[in-house]
C-alpha cells in the first residue's frame, strides 16, 4: 500500500492515464490527431481539447519522412514525366 507521500490523488492518476492513452494513439497515428480521433473513438474537437488541456505536444509523435537523395528524386521526376 503507498504513503500518503507516494500516493497520487484520483485526478492526477487519471490525467496520466489519459496523457498515455492520447500519447499511444498519436503515436500510432503518427500524430494525425483525426486518425488518432477514431482509434480512440472520440470526435476529432473533443481529442483536440484533451490535447489542449493536457499540454501534449502533438509534433512529439509526427515522424520525418525519411530523407531522399537529389538521386531518387531527380529518378522519380524522370519516370514519372516517361523519360526513364
Amino acid at each position: 500500500m503507498m504513503t500518503t507521500a507516494q500516493s497520487k490523488n484520483f485526478f492526477d492518476v487519471v490525467e496520466d492515464y489519459e496523457r498515455k492513452l492520447i500519447g499511444d494513439a498519436l503515436a500510432e497515428c503518427n500524430g494525425n490527431q483525426a486518425r488518432a480521433a477514431r482509434l480512440l473513438g472520440l470526435k476529432p474537437t473533443t481529442l483536440n481539447s484533451q490535447i489542449q488541456r493536457l499540454g501534449i505536444d502533438v509534433n512529439l509523435y509526427r515522424q520525418t519522412p525519411p530523407n531522399v537523395s537529389y538521386e531518387t528524386f531527380e529518378k522519380f521526376v524522370l519516370w514519372k514525366a516517361g523519360r526513364t
